[in-house]
């Protein structure tokens, strides 16, 4: 297949962006700072535990620095579609002369081999010489041995200015170990990303603005082991109920269920989606089909008009929509 078969999808290039509704997690910036002195950098987690905001959050903080990001997806096992995407990435950050020879590769009709695209668009960012930092979010939906190959190619090439960090619910079935012991790896995983007592207290009051009682708070983050997802669900959850202190002694342990983030997410969606007016249910569902939101697209697939003023609403109230990118 030749690479001019494809197209780019630059929503899938398109940078998330930090807001206020995170909680800001000093540590963990610290932990990624590192990854300008290494190679490769895992960010691995189930889903929920803001994996892609605390990159979003720490890039945000280096606007100066040259940065691309993409953002995977089961398509992408196809080669030439992933480096299309990554190429383009890397065109369209602060150096675009690094991908010049890859992009005039991989769209030539010519049956180009892999293996020379990798090269070109490794020796590109070496010449350039300006730091660059290469997200892949959603890195756990790779499974293409000639995919996996020719990254592992890329990573055996990567110039000192150049940093790749991968985002995903678990590592890509990359040969990583060799990069742990020379001291390239840095790891930032799901023990890592647990929300702290302190970080759950500025969730439910800061980003949440709920006026639970300490206590209560105390009892969500030992319930949900510091899960950042759980810890927003349980709190909407818990302060619409007529007993907070009540309704947090009684939610489920992500310690003790069986497949327990799916589980505790069933039932904490459950619980706030049955508090909501039937309107704002009827929009969720309608919208659930869409990957991103946007109030001219939810207007056209749930049929209301006021779509903007829905979600800015619904992400105000943290029920399950968060603004993460510029809408077009």
């Amino acid at each position: 297949m030749t690479a001019n078969l494809h197209s780019v999808v630059l929503s899938k290039l398109r940078q998330p962006r930090a807001t206020a509704k995170g909680v800001e997690r000093a540590r963990l910036s610290i932990q990624l700072e590192s990854a300008r002195e290494r190679l490769v950098s895992l960010v691995t987690a189930p889903a929920g535990f803001g994996k892609t905001w605390l990159v979003a959050d720490w890039l945000a903080s280096h606007a100066e620095v040259a940065q691309c990001w993409v953002t995977l997806d089961r398509y992408d096992n196809d080669p030439m579609r992933l480096w299309l995407h990554i190429i383009e990435a890397v065109r369209l950050s602060a150096s675009p002369d690094a991908s010049e020879e890859a992009a005039a590769l991989i769209r030539s009709s010519d049956e180009i081999g892999l293996a020379t695209i990798v090269d070109a668009l490794a020796s590109g960012i070496a010449n350039s010489g300006d730091e660059l930092l290469i997200v892949v979010d959603d890195a756990h939906v790779l499974e293409s041995t000639e995919v996996l190959n020719s990254l592992d190619q890329f990573l055996g090439l990567v110039p000192r200015n150049a940093h790749v960090v991968f985002v995903g619910r678990h590592d890509p079935a990359l040969p990583l170990a060799k990069w742990r012991l020379s001291g390239h790896l840095v790891e930032i995983r799901t023990a890592d990303l647990r929300c702290s007592l302190e970080e759950s207290q500025a969730i439910v009051a800061g980003a949440l603005g709920l006026d639970l009682d300490a206590a209560v708070v105390a009892e969500i983050q030992n319930k949900t082991m510091g899960w950042l997802a759980g810890i927003r669900l349980a709190a909407v959850a818990t302060a619409a109920s007529g007993d907070a202190a009540k309704a947090a002694a009684q939610l489920p342990s992500v310690g003790t269920v069986d497949g327990a983030y799916d589980t505790v997410s069933e039932y904490l969606v459950e619980e706030v989606i049955d508090d909501l007016e039937e309107r704002d249910r009827r929009f969720l569902l309608d919208t659930s089909i869409l990957d991103d939101l946007s109030g001219p697209l939810c207007n056209a697939v749930s049929g209301v008009e006021d779509s903007t003023e829905v979600l800015e609403r619904l992400a105000r109230a943290g029920m399950f929509v968060s603004p993460m990118g510029e809408t077009d």
